[in-house]
């Protein structure tokens, strides 16, 4: 029986609470200092509520400490990590190499997808290095997950939201030329950015300058069944800058999703863990923020394309198609469903965006809009902001609740309240000095229905025995008492009886396997500890990492994404040859970027021209 794990994003503790509510079995939260997201860092104090929340559910909190760090930062980042340990997080998700060295707590470490963890020799590298969980490259193909899923190590990997266009932990744009890091927690966003591209005479392909490196967004709703016959075990959704509606919604739309696999699969797997979860909504991810979807190269390399090069904002949900406009008044080839102060993004036939808003609802193919000069025929129409869905999730949407199963006994001169729950969970017996008298109409359903009443606790009951006292009679203020104290200590119970794991990191390793014991700046070495560390792995040559020493003619973003394969000329499809002579360039405001087509090893670099 395997536990399959979703796994959501929180920006600060009010998110993570609502993301173990819609259905989370874990979530991912960042550190005071040294995340991948520097604005989204939480205290420890904050972190310490997310973890008592979370582990009565038996949900999980990792913490994303997934930065390269320079030499004076290391003994911050060492309190940190002990700090952390005591609020009681489950798993650190780390990048740099020096963690593995220093003096830290036995916290389970978790190698972040910054650490470029795409080749079965990489993850046998951090597996020999006590590490328990690997979070995949967002590249890699199903096959080549279950390559890896062949190694004795739990495999995260991401399943929605915003894509990296460079292999996460490579890409070195930002840096280059805003001097702010990637590897930092500081990407400048430089792949949302237009360019215009051109060959190596200077002729404009594509028209005018578009995101030629801004890609939809993932959406792995419908490959969740492979993913799992594949080997993942933790479904990962990206999004700790995202709103807490955001978390909501495509939070409880995987709960759904992963629920209904394990329903149709229940010999296989099992949620890892508890609570039936109910909402006030019906999730859909279409109407939260999306670029429009992909399912990103998981199976089919062939597929649609990838980029969203006509505009970096969100898409949201397609509408219809415009047939007439009329003053202000537009009318669409299809029921809209929207309402009054909805915001609309616009497609032209010609692929010009624009934005507006709805300022009135006529009927359901009709409205009237802000900006009428906007709209022409056939351009597409889609609903970037639904008022009516943000208010929805504005409010309490969900609600989480651990099925257990309540018993009354009377014995002794007491009554007693027992509450038993799911597996890994302790029961627990409450008990009052009250001796009942027989009651002159028995009426055990008044019984049953005041002990259920659980609904301002985190339980639920499925099952209230009142069989041995049906014919007591109990007065509703020592029922309510009893029922309050038994639900307390069960709660209190749970807590003292959670199982962190602070096992010791084991190391089986004395020397690297891998052919080439050389690393580049791509290692992303930025320490004197990280640096020996992989001296003692024997490494012979090492670079500093490009934050440190920037190197003339760097791969500035090394991509699965190939602007080649966008344009329909990538040779390993057998499609027609490019039209245009190579390189590339595509040139923004601060200069230009050369592109190298490795086709052989299908892969796009950008170089500073």
């Amino acid at each position: 029986m395997r536990e399959l794990e979703l796994l959501a994003p929180a920006k600060d503790k009010e998110t993570a609470i609502a993301a173990i509510d819609h259905g989370a079995d874990a979530v991912y939260i960042g550190a005071p200092m040294f995340g991948a997201r520097a604005v989204a860092a939480v205290s420890v104090e904050d972190i310490a509520e997310v973890c008592r929340y979370a582990h009565l559910y038996r949900a999980k909190v990792y913490v994303a400490l997934n930065t390269i760090l320079y030499d004076h930062e290391l003994a911050t980042a060492v309190r940190i990590i002990q700090e952390l340990n005591d609020a009681g997080v489950d798993a650190l998700i780390i990048q740099d190499r020096a963690l593995l060295d220093l003096d830290l707590p036995p916290i389970p470490l978790h190698a972040s997808t910054q650490c470029d963890n795409r080749l079965p020799e990489q993850v046998a590298e951090w597996i020999a290095l006590g590490i328990r969980r690997v979070v995949l490259a967002r590249e890699l193909t199903l096959e080549e997950i279950a390559e890896i899923a062949k190694l004795p190590v739990e495999l995260e990997a991401f399943v929605h939201g915003a894509l990296c266009v460079s292999y996460s932990g490579l890409c070195y744009l930002s840096q280059a030329l805003m001097g702010r890091s990637a590897n930092r927690g500081e990407c400048a966003q430089l792949c949302r950015i237009p360019y215009t591209l051109t060959d190596a005479n200077g002729q404009t392909i594509g028209g005018a300058e578009k995101h030629w490196l801004s890609l939809k967004d993932m959406n792995r709703l419908n490959l969740l069944s492979e993913m799992a016959e594949a080997g993942v075990t933790s479904f990962k959704i990206e999004g700790r800058l995202k709103p807490i509606s955001y978390v909501k919604n495509v939070t409880a739309s995987y709960h759904q999703a992963l629920c209904s696999l394990i329903q149709t699969e229940p010999e296989q797997y099992r949620r890892s863990s508890f609570g039936q979860v109910s909402y006030s909504f019906t999730p859909d991810v279409e109407r939260s923020f999306n670029r429009g979807f992909t399912s990103y190269l998981m199976k089919d390399r062939s597929q649609d394309p990838i980029a969203s090069p006509l505009t970096p904002k969100s898409r949201g949900r397609y509408v219809g198609r415009l047939v007439a406009v009329q003053g202000s008044t537009i009318r669409l080839d299809r029921s809209h469903q929207l309402s009054n102060g909805d915001g609309l993004l616009l497609i032209s036939r010609t692929g010009k965006v624009e934005g507006t808003q709805v300022i009135g609802i006529l009927d359901d193919l009709r409205c009237r809009v802000d900006h009428p000069e906007y709209f022409s025929s056939g351009s597409e129409i889609y609903c970037n902001r639904d008022l009516k869905f943000e208010k929805l999730l504005s409010k309490p949407s969900a609600s989480r609740r651990i099925p257990v199963r309540l018993k009354l006994t009377s014995c002794d001169g007491k009554i007693a309240l027992s509450i038993e729950g799911p597996e890994s969970y302790n029961p627990v017996t409450a008990s009052i000095a009250f001796v009942p008298e027989k009651a002159e109409r028995p009426n055990p359903e008044r019984l049953v229905s005041e002990l259920g009443k659980l609904g301002q606790t985190p339980l639920i009951a499925t099952e209230v025995n009142v069989t041995e006292v049906a014919d007591l009679f109990i007065p509703v203020s020592i029922l309510s008492a009893l029922r309050r104290e038994a639900t307390d200590l069960f709660c209190k119970k749970a807590l003292e009886d959670y199982p962190l794991d602070r096992s010791p990191r084991q190391e089986k390793i004395k020397q690297v396997s891998r052919q080439s014991k050389e690393l580049t700046y791509m290692g992303n070495v930025a320490n004197s500890v990280a640096r020996r560390h992989y001296e003692n792995l024997g490494y012979r040559y090492i670079q500093p990492a490009f934050e440190l020493e920037p190197k003339k003619n760097a791969a500035l973003m090394t991509c699965k994404y190939c602007i080649k394969r966008e344009l329909g000329h990538c040779p390993r499809l057998g499609q027609k040859p490019l039209p245009y002579i190579e390189p590339l360039y595509l040139k923004h405001s601060k200069g230009a970027l050369q592109l190298f087509f490795d086709c052989k090893n299908c892969r796009m670099l950008l170089y500073q021209a």
